[in-house]
């Protein structure tokens, strides 16, 4: 079918999660759906990405289970995209200080892995937050609330330094609780206690992962769509506009170096707000979001490091929190259960800020990974780097632009109706891959006037089951 001069009655922005959720969903309610995607893969953030002569899924994204409603939900979405889904036994952790200690933190553990003195230092700062913080100021105040101050500064803070680009301090805490566990206060204490922890338990958690990875569930669902329905994929949204005699939208987007025009009843985006509004012609409120996003994009290194596979033989991944690392975290492919992968490949992920030359940005990362392999004391013989992959805007300052949101809902609700921006882009929401799905779905079944910015309240803790 040439999409050229064709109507649809909904087109999507963005074939990340949000987007293919809405495009099915609709597609499912008879509708006839165009997806307009840039890159050459379907998945957003959470694309698979083939490097080195290895299909890896760069920011380690799973399919969570904490709730029975997740678990069913990732079941029935398998089923219509003729999936099979593996679950796996979790297990991650924290390296700190030449200690590797699990995380989420398991107490018991965390009481044998670390000494008295150190342990005795957290109690106490514990109480001390607990009596004097406030978890809804800031992240950082979340941190200091549940954890002490004193044990946020050595395992949290830097990380976030790192990811973020930034301090907790001026990040948003509106996403913590659904993404960082909330102890009570006598776990805590007891941890701090000199006799000796229990017997350490392995896969205390788990979660489903599609056999072959994330990019056999999104082809799935772009093989289930009708014939009616349509994904372009390396498409460059060019111009949108909406036609003031019947209300149409048109859209002008660039198919395999031509130019074609396609008209819809609606438009769901899931693109970058000030993408949207210079397409749309907003240039004012696209440069508020510009300037108030900080934008930072995800560099992995793939490394071939039989060494460091072996000494974290059970782990996924792992959180890197020494102040002499630069890695944030690294994930362990060869225990990604799915993927398949038989080598001892590590994928070592670097934060850099959006606006970094992409010249030097790959020179950089790798002699970042090879000084932090060294600081690991890996020797030099011991490991090759396999590759580099960028994934642009895998994390912004979450949570701090709700004037600018508020204003883009106003705009859009006034003079663009039909025109919906949703998801963890269009929105600024920090949300997990069934939320972006839901959402997407969410949106689908909005009527055809619908406008402005559709978002979700992030709920309770999921990362345990």
């Amino acid at each position: 079918m040439d999409v050229s001069r064709s109507s649809f009655d909904l087109v999507v922005l963005g074939g990340g999660p949000t987007g293919i959720g809405c495009a099915s969903a609709a597609d499912r309610l008879g509708k006839r759906v165009l997806l307009i995607e840039r890159e050459s893969k379907l998945g957003g953030l959470a694309r698979q990405i083939e490097c080195g002569g290895y299909a890896i899924d760069p920011g380690g994204h799973r399919l969570l289970c904490s709730h029975p409603e997740q678990f069913d939900f990732w079941n029935r979405l398998a089923r219509r995209a003729g999936v099979n889904l593996v679950e796996v036994s979790r297990c991650s952790s924290i390296y700190w200080a030449g200690s590797t200690i699990d995380y989420p933190i398991n107490w018991d553990q965390f009481r044998g892995a670390l000494p008295w003195m150190f342990r005795i230092r957290v109690g106490i700062s514990a109480i001390i937050w607990r009596l004097i913080g406030d978890p809804s100021r800031s992240l950082a105040d979340y941190g200091k609330y549940y954890y002490g101050g004193f044990l946020h500064s050595r395992f949290m803070s830097l990380h976030t330094q790192k990811v973020f680009g930034r301090s907790g301090r001026s990040l948003s805490a509106s996403w913590a609780r659904q993404r960082i566990a909330a102890p009570r206060l006598f776990d805590i204490l007891r941890a701090a206690l000199p006799w000796s922890a229990k017997t350490r338990v392995e896969g205390k958690d788990f979660y489903l992962y599609p056999g072959g990875g994330l990019g056999r569930l999104w082809a799935g669902l772009e093989g289930a769509l009708s014939a009616r329905s349509r994904v372009e994929k390396n498409a460059r949204l060019c111009a949108l506009r909406r036609r003031e005699d019947d209300g149409t939208w048109v859209v002008d987007v660039e198919l395999d170096g031509e130019l074609a025009t396609v008209q819809s009843t609606s438009i769901i985006s899931t693109v970058p707000p000030e993408v949207l509004l210079e397409l749309l012609g907003e240039s004012s409120l696209a440069s508020q979001f510009e300037a108030s996003f900080e934008r930072r994009n995800l560099v992995v290194v793939l490394v071939h490091c039989p060494e460091l596979a072996m000494r974290w033989t059970h782990q996924q991944w792992i959180y890197l929190h020494d102040k002499c690392i630069r890695c944030s975290r690294i994930q362990n492919y060869q225990n990604w259960t799915g993927l398949n992968i038989a080598d001892p490949i590590l994928g070592m992920e670097y934060n850099v800020g959006a606006d970094t030359d992409d010249s030097s940005v790959e020179s950089l990362v790798r002699e970042s990974a090879i000084a932090d392999l060294q600081t690991l004391s890996v020797s030099v013989d011991n490991y090759a780097v396999v590759g580099t992959v960028a994934i642009p805007n895998a994390y912004l300052n979450f949570g701090s632009q709700s004037s600018e949101f508020a204003n883009l809902d106003q705009t859009l609700r006034s003079g663009y109706p039909g025109l919906i921006t949703t998801g963890r882009q269009g929105a600024g929401l920090y949300i997990n891959l069934d939320q972006s799905l839901r959402l997407g779905q969410v949106c689908a079944e909005l009527p055809a006037t619908a406008s402005g910015v559709h978002g979700l309240e992030y709920g309770e803790y999921q990362e345990r089951v």
